[in-house]
């Protein structure tokens, strides 16, 4: 009863559940990362009220890099600027 998951995590919203073979060793493969966004990251990155530094610290992973271990979980719907 104290448990909050959004929507895409509901089990409820699933068939076909299967188990991804290795899923250990897969994750292991994913790369844990610290960054700061540059010009072409998303308009909500480039700082906000309050904040001193005009860009955004952040903690996250590298979709190419999880499009190589798990390529059905990355879908591109952003256009980058060049």
């Amino acid at each position: 009863a104290d448990v909050i998951a959004y929507a895409s995590s509901d089990r409820r919203m699933k068939d076909n559940i299967v188990t991804i073979k290795d899923s250990i060793e897969k994750i292991k493969q994913i790369r844990g990362v610290t960054f700061d966004w540059n010009e072409k990251g998303p308009k909500w990155t480039k700082g906000w009220a309050g904040n001193l530094e005009p860009t955004k610290h952040d903690i996250g992973v590298i979709a190419q890099e999880i499009q190589k271990v798990l390529p059905e979980v990355v879908n591109y719907k952003i256009k980058l600027i060049n």
